[in-house]
């Protein structure tokens, strides 16, 4: 005579472990995301900082090459895609473009002594602001 077979309870996750699970995740999430945000903030400024430092480095040497003077006519657009011009300030396009999608500006004379100054108007793309929306000046 053979036994019946009980039926055996199916293994898997209560509803109440399923939430849980959610809930900790949700907690984690938040906890993490401004501090990532933040980071990502910061690291676009220190990326515009340098991009506008060797921008300026590539028009000192164009202007030392050229035997030229800077004007307030001076853009950045001389410094892209020729292919007669030396190979260390020569720039693609994306290069004059600060981490905002916006073109870097040349502010002819400069902040202080400086001749001129590369200047990226930050996130918000308006001159002033604090923070993220700083602008953000070339050292000369």
């Amino acid at each position: 005579m053979t036994r019946p077979t009980v039926p055996t309870r199916a293994r898997g996750f209560t509803t109440f472990q399923m939430v849980g699970a959610g809930v900790a995740t949700i907690v984690c999430a938040a906890w993490v995301m401004p501090s990532h945000t933040c980071h990502s903030s910061r690291s676009k400024t220190h990326a515009a900082h340098m991009e506008a430092n060797a921008l300026t480095h590539a028009i000192r040497l164009y202007l030392y090459d050229h035997d030229d003077v800077i004007d307030s006519a001076f853009s950045l657009d001389r410094l892209v895609g020729d292919d007669e011009l030396f190979e260390l300030y020569r720039l693609r396009e994306d290069h004059i473009i600060d981490p905002w999608n916006r073109q870097y500006l040349v502010f002819v004379p400069g902040v202080g002594d400086a001749p001129f100054n590369v200047v990226s108007l930050g996130k918000d793309g308006k001159p002033g602001g604090t923070g993220q929306n700083a602008d953000i000046i070339s050292e000369s």
